[in-house]
């Protein structure tokens, strides 16, 4: 059984104007799509972006935070209760915006910090010894809180940049 040939004078008007109606929906279907897809990845790098500049405003704000407590600790007497307290929060919550290595180093700062805070009464005693040990402890803390501090800034630096 073989097909026929399409004459083309067999075609009424009405029959190619429905043709040609039909697959000029079919192409505008198809371009109204294309752009469709376009603006939707827009939105969707729009909101990759969007969402990587709140994640660095709130990395930014917290490296903030830590270079205003490593400056307390390196060059005032001590870091305040106030600060302290801040920093201590704050260090809970950095676990969520940097990845676990940087959330442990920064754990670590903040409770060796509470030590350091502890350890206030004992560098006042009365007795030499106990005086001299809280010192030694105190210088201790400090040193292993500035070896911290390296390895965050090391580690963190990368993270707390905007680059898109």
């Amino acid at each position: 059984m073989s097909i026929p040939p399409i004459v083309l004078s067999d075609f009424s008007w009405e029959a190619f104007a429905t043709l040609a109606t039909g697959l000029s929906a079919v192409a505008a279907a198809t371009g109204v799509a294309i752009n469709q897809m376009k603006i939707t990845r827009q939105q969707l790098e729009n909101e990759r972006l969007s969402l990587r500049l709140a994640l660095f405003e709130k990395r930014y704000a917290f490296h903030l935070l830590l270079a205003r407590y490593k400056a307390a600790t390196r060059f005032q007497k001590g870091v305040s209760i106030q600060l302290q307290r801040d920093f201590v929060r704050e260090a809970r919550q950095a676990r969520f915006l940097f990845p676990a290595v940087v959330g442990n180093i920064v754990s670590e700062i903040a409770s060796l910090g509470d030590e350091y805070q502890d350890l206030t009464p004992e560098k006042d005693a009365s007795d030499k010894q106990i005086r001299q040990d809280a010192i030694e402890r105190r210088k201790g803390i400090r040193a292993r809180q500035d070896e911290l501090f390296k390895k965050f800034d090391e580690i963190a630096d990368p993270m707390i940049r905007i680059d898109i």
